[in-house]
């Protein structure tokens, strides 16, 4: 009970936005042949797709649904072309079209009249691919069946990352070297990325977000800490990273009754820091901690607790109680739902439902109740005692070592507010630098547009990767102490 407690918490900080999905696990997944993407198929429908893409019929109301992706960069083209490979001779002009802000991005989407159908066609390029989606039947049926259209469409997960590298990776720069870290007894696979060259070279460990992550930090198709630890490795800095404990040894976290926020980020990490400085190769003088989300908030911790370590980049750290930032998270996301006409299933109301019962009962700790008897548990009263406890500005305070703090802008999760707590708490600190990216979500990535938060959908909707101005800030910042 703690570890799914935990768990459904902690992943609610990049959890898609709950829809009319919500597949069973019995359920089927629709996957496109070239590998581009997956879908589940809807509750109540039949799949029938073939080679061409998915293709799902209703019996009641009678309609059709297909999802495919075809060759091309703009919505338009794209959509017109997969409306030809539906229906060969195809040669209506759409009656409408419009730019639809839907859950997982943008869609151009075109509304056609064909006989006694509609049609109502959305497409959105991502790379060398647009996806399409196709919805056909009598206008009365495509109303009924709205919200499962949508929320099918919200469904679409693309496994097409982008083939490319950014252009701040230089894969002759560095060498990668399969290790394995973790605390004394909790053994953890991990890569070291090491530049090219006899160093000594400054190296940084990489601290984990909330929930079972594994060392890129995959989300969807993305890979931030991939990304951070070959960037960095390609300007001369060693990365350190690994698979995270509650993904490595998740049933011995789930029989552990005194497993806390501490244990699952800080003694890992102070784990790294010493295989780091054992290595010939890195100035151990020189050893850096970059926590993101849930790890930034942790890693001020990590810097008391070793206090010579070369510095702290906290990113997409929060500064106000985790119950706050959890509430307003499912908030916005109750709030996307209802924008979007996305209705919830009973598993999603039930998530949503034990989510709020869990930032209550923290904030019901916060005030002075008993921790055992409001969870219930004692494996869930010392896990979250340990997050109600924890004061990241306290220990901030505290730390004598150099702090580089990032904030991206789309960031529902740590927002501009945690941001401004940190510049209010830290003020007049010379050794403390902090910076924003309006355009960059939780993962520094540039997935929406500028001025706007993320959809909780576009970290496993749309490949990208960490900015490459983060890169170069996070290089510079570093190679700076270093000198």
């Amino acid at each position: 009970m703690k570890a799914a407690a935990i768990t459904l918490a902690l992943l609610a900080l990049l959890a898609v936005s709950a829809t009319v999905l919500g597949q069973d696990e019995g359920d089927s997944v629709y996957t496109d042949p070239q590998g581009r993407f997956t879908v589940p198929v809807p509750v109540g429908w039949t799949n029938i797709s073939d080679e061409t893409g998915a293709h799902f019929v209703s019996a009641e109301p009678a309609a059709d649904l297909y999802i495919l992706a075809v060759t091309g960069t703009e919505a338009a083209s794209g959509i017109a072309a997969a409306l030809e490979q539906l229906f060969p001779g195809w040669d209506s002009e759409p009656l409408q079209s419009v730019q639809a802000p839907l859950s997982n991005g943008t869609w151009t989407q075109n509304i056609y009249i064909v006989g006694s159908d509609l049609v109502v066609a959305l497409g959105q390029a991502v790379d060398e691919s647009v996806i399409v989606m196709v919805a056909r039947g009598a206008q009365a049926a495509l109303q009924a069946v709205n919200p499962v259209t949508l929320a099918t469409l919200g469904g679409i997960v693309l496994l097409q990352a982008k083939t490319e590298l950014p252009p701040y990776i230089d894969p002759a720069a560095f060498n990668e070297i399969e290790v394995a870290v973790g605390a004394e007894g909790w053994p953890l696979p991990g890569v070291l990325t090491m530049p090219v060259g006899a160093g000594p070279f400054p190296a940084a460990v990489l601290v984990h977000g909330s929930g079972p992550g594994d060392r890129d930090l995959s989300v969807g198709p993305n890979k931030a800490f991939r990304d951070l630890a070959q960037g960095l490795a390609s300007q001369g800095i060693a990365v350190l990273r690994y698979d995270k404990r509650t993904l490595t040894h998740g049933e011995r976290v789930v029989a552990d009754p005194d497993f806390t926020v501490y244990d699952e980020y800080v003694d890992d990490a102070l784990a790294g820091i010493a295989y780091l400085r054992g290595l010939e190769s890195v100035d151990p003088t020189q050893v850096y901690v970059i926590g993101v989300s849930q790890g930034a908030t942790v890693a001020p911790r990590i810097a008391i607790l070793d206090p010579d370590i070369g510095g702290l980049v906290i990113m997409a750290g929060l500064a106000r109680p985790f119950e706050a930032s959890l509430t307003e998270q499912l908030n916005y996301q109750m709030a996307l739902a209802k924008e979007y006409g996305e209705e919830l299933t009973p598993q999603a109301q039930a998530t949503l439902d034990a989510l709020r019962e869990i930032a209550a009962n923290l904030a019901a700790v916060r005030a002075g109740a008993d921790s055992a008897e409001v969870f219930g548990d004692a494996g869930q009263a010392a896990y979250w005692t340990s997050v109600v406890e924890y004061d990241p500005l306290a220990d901030l305070a505290e730390v004598d070592v150099p702090v580089l703090i990032l904030q991206g802008g789309r960031d529902y999760q740590a927002t501009m507010e945690d941001f401004a707590l940190f510049q209010q708490a830290l003020a007049g600190r010379s050794s403390v630098t902090l910076k924003d990216y309006p355009a960059l979500n939780h993962l520094f990535m540039a997935t929406g547009p500028e001025g706007t938060l993320a959809l909780p959908s576009e970290y496993v909707t749309v490949p990208a990767f960490v900015d490459a101005q983060v890169i170069a800030d996070i290089a510079a910042w570093i190679t700076r102490q270093a000198g």
